[in-house]
């Protein structure tokens, strides 16, 4: 009799206590596990929606087009870049005559093309982005068939943009670039003031 009821003693100290009850136990610290991000690569691309002009400045006549951008691009680091930028009309060249005697018409029989290679400094301001475009680059009046003549002027180009990022892959950007400012167009009204732009709304993916 009285080894069980040593036995029940026994089991009632035991229940009581601290490592078999409810007493006060130290909680087990659970570490998080670091779950690792993969870098993201300096390289994008992209693409966008253009308005691309040339304008005579003297005479008002216009050559204009919806064009199709394409980018793809190198970062440097988070404040320089390097992009390539290949521009084409995607719709009909207009052609408005201005104070000239020519006649208008919605369907100049030309390919309106800009190509060229910039230094991109850039601002990053959480998720927005305002940076520059410099470098050099070629606009052109291609495949016009009186006599196939080809008109360009290359030289330096400059734009200002900026994009806001959508997550850590994909952004949506905005800029103005201007591809040629100076006299005459490569025989085109060459005593003239000319002005070639291109304003740009486009999506970009960095792999």
């Amino acid at each position: 009799m009285k080894s069980v009821f040593s036995a029940r003693l026994l089991f009632c100290m035991l229940a009581a206590s601290p490592a078999f009850g409810g007493g006060d136990m130290a909680p087990v610290e659970v570490l998080p596990v670091p779950i690792p991000v993969a870098e993201k690569s300096p390289f994008y691309i992209g693409v966008a929606a253009s308005d691309m002009r040339l304008a005579n400045s003297d005479t008002d006549e216009e050559f204009s087009a919806t064009a199709v951008t394409l980018q793809t691009g190198y970062i440097y680091n988070e404040y320089l870049s390097i992009e390539a930028r290949y521009s084409q009309n995607a719709s009909d060249v207009k052609y408005d005559n201005g104070t000239t005697a020519f006649a208008d018409t919605d369907n100049y029989p030309t390919d309106f093309i800009n190509v060229g290679i910039y230094l991109k400094p850039a601002y990053t301001i959480d998720d927005m982005t305002l940076y520059a475009l410099l470098g050099y680059g070629e606009v052109s009046l291609t495949n016009i068939p009186d006599g196939d003549v080809d008109r360009g002027e290359d030289g330096f180009q400059w734009g200002v943009g900026f994009s806001y990022a959508i997550d850590r892959s994909w952004s949506i950007f905005a800029d103005y670039m201007s591809l040629y400012s100076g006299e005459g167009f490569d025989h085109l009204a060459t005593a003239n003031d000319h002005d070639a732009t291109l304003v740009s709304v486009g999506i970009s993916y960095r792999f």
